[in-house]
């Protein structure tokens, strides 16, 4: 497997935080590629201790997740100039926008597509500027030439689409490969099926929830297990009912032999399953 991350290619300090950003191309040779990603570290009694990777999701090679890193206020905004939204292969960009919710974690608040008069390869997010009344986002190759759009504040003039909770999505485990320890993430949306069943649940002592979840008691029961290349359960992770929002659980391989293995979400109607790899 080769790495060409590129790690430290932007860097941000913000009070008790470090933002550091990888936009390359991470790997190859597992049929896994990934378009690049920000590592979150917190200062801690003298040391910087990693608190938090961001990724999207079903991004692929060259979408450079990361290129352009600016945190203002509450937000912090990421360019993928690479993020293909027109065709596939496209480059015209997009930059994410991240919120920090009440637990201290990260999470997606929404994305900031190509204007209207972009085209292929224009590269929409390579830098970013903000300050209290504008955002700019650069598009160097916009035209061969390069261009810069300036927005208030509030953007209304672009693609700008609002993340919530409104669908079912299991995550790819990060890190892929994985020794011993490896994270899972899933989302439960606002519109799930609910149950309110008060049956007892069992949940990994490591699981940590780690966005607000909804107001009401509305809940739907979860499962996630994992299993060998064979099909036989070695894990359950979590089995419990669960509220709408995002959740994220620790699996710890340690007594598993290096090998493929599958998790297997199982939430009301929603059932999804995803490879994992441990290497030892």
């Amino acid at each position: 497997m080769y790495y060409y991350g590129a790690f430290g290619s932007k860097v941000l300090l913000y009070e008790n935080e470090l933002f550091v950003s990888e936009p390359g191309t991470i790997s190859y040779g597992l049929d896994q590629s990934e378009g690049g990603g920000v590592y979150i570290y917190e200062r801690k009694n003298d040391l910087w201790e990693k608190k938090q990777f961001l990724r999207q999701e079903n991004l692929v090679a060259n979408d450079r997740f990361g290129s352009a890193l600016v945190r203002y206020e509450d937000k912090l905004y990421i360019g993928a100039p690479g993020f293909s939204v027109l065709e596939p292969d496209s480059s015209t960009g997009a930059v994410f926008v991240y919120i920090k919710d009440n637990l201290g974690e990260w999470r997606i608040t929404e994305k900031i597509y190509y204007p209207e008069d972009l085209v292929t390869y224009s590269y929409y997010g390579e830098e970013i500027a903000v300050n209290e009344k504008y955002v700019a986002i650069g598009a160097p190759n916009y035209n061969r030439k390069g261009a810069v759009y300036i927005y208030p504040k509030t953007i209304t003039s672009v693609n700008k689409e609002e993340i919530n909770p409104t669908s079912f999505e299991l995550c790819q485990n990060y890190p892929n490969p994985f020794n011993p320890t490896t994270t899972i993430k899933y989302t439960i949306p606002y519109n799930a099926i609910v149950s309110r069943n008060s049956s007892s649940s069992l949940a990994a002592s490591q699981s940590n929830e780690i966005t607000s979840t909804s107001s009401h008691n509305d809940v739907v029961g979860v499962k996630l297990k994992v299993f060998d290349i064979l099909g036989i359960e070695v894990a359950t992770l979590v089995n419990e009912q669960k509220p709408a929002g995002s959740y994220s659980v620790i699996f710890d391989a340690s007594n598993l032999s290096s090998g493929v293995y599958f998790y297997k979400i199982t939430a009301g109607n929603f059932i999804q399953t995803k490879k994992m790899i441990l290497i030892r």
